[in-house]
């Protein structure tokens, strides 16, 4: 069996994909016309507060529309 290798600095990579998500689902939504679901921006912003970085799940209680699941879909398609 091989070492087992130490994470250091230099392997460290900032994990952004919920920012980036965020700033995607903004501008969809303004591309689509289509109002942003203010409950799940909030939950985003908390998630990224608490410097957990990752987005345990969407939770979407009220109707969104067609556009408003087009505008989800679409920024955790372009998030990475």
């Amino acid at each position: 069996m091989g070492a087992k290798k130490k994470p250091n600095a230099k392997d460290a990579v900032e994990d952004v994909s919920t920012k980036e998500f965020l700033r995607e689902y903004k501008k969809s939504c303004v591309a689509f016309e289509t109002p942003s679901f203010k409950p799940l921006e909030k939950k985003v912003v908390e998630v990224m507060e608490e410097g957990d970085n990752k987005l345990p799940e969407i939770l979407i209680n009220e109707r969104i529309g067609e556009k408003g699941a087009m505008a989800i879909a679409n920024a955790l398609k372009l998030a990475k």
